[in-house]
């Protein structure tokens, strides 16, 4: 017999206790959840509307590809079909205040779209909330630099409110469809030049070489 505290998926009508997505609240008045993954992806998000099977990225095919267990793998699968490289940061930007930097090529005739480092030592569920939010910088516009097709940008360690919309909103529905549910995918952003900046003046007032 069915347990009526647990939810029942709207799409596939398994019951479960956990793995399921909160869909918000139906004309009836009652819950709506969905199984993580493919179930989730039919249903429109509480937030935005948007249906994500409607707007999957390139590569989408990797999302829900079962030799794939961990969203960690299944983003870096996904970053590699959009040919965007992941790497580590370099230790010269690596501290306690940065998880990461994005370098995106704003010239489609010059090479690979860019890529995303991440900082060392960051735990599973923040480097691969990172790494969802650095791919999703790479699906808006940039004002490309004057002299340089390329613009780098930052990634604080430091979590901000779910956003409804954006850059943040967008990591949030990748990582969801890759299996990981998270309160919020938005990180403050900064310029890498700033960090660069901050870094020369560190090095030189330790003593270092300038």
């Amino acid at each position: 017999m069915p347990d009526h505290d647990f939810p029942v998926c709207a799409v596939c009508g398994t019951q479960h206790s956990v793995d399921a997505v909160d869909a918000g609240v139906g004309a009836d008045g009652q819950r709506i959840v969905a199984c993580l993954g493919q179930c989730a992806d039919q249903l429109p998000c509480p937030v935005c509307g948007v249906t994500p099977a409607a707007t999957q990225p390139v590569g989408s095919g990797v999302v829900h590809d079962p030799s794939l267990p961990s969203p960690w793998e299944r983003l870096c699968a996904l970053a590699r079909e959009a040919d965007i490289e992941v790497c580590q940061l370099a230790p010269e930007l690596s501290d306690h205040d940065v998880a990461g930097a994005v370098a995106i090529n704003c010239d489609d005739n010059a090479g690979p779209p860019g890529l995303v480092a991440l900082a060392e030592g960051l735990d599973d569920d923040t480097r691969t909330d990172v790494l969802a939010f650095g791919i999703a910088m790479f699906t808006t516009e940039h004002e490309q630099p004057p002299g340089d097709p390329v613009i780098t940008f930052g990634i604080r360690r430091h979590r901000l409110p779910a956003a409804p919309s954006g850059v943040g909103h967008l990591a949030w529905h990748m990582l969801r469809t890759c299996g990981r549910l998270t309160s919020s995918a938005t990180f403050d952003v900064v310029p890498l030049t700033h960090l660069l900046d901050r870094h020369d003046t560190d090095r030189r007032t330790s003593g270092g070489d300038p």
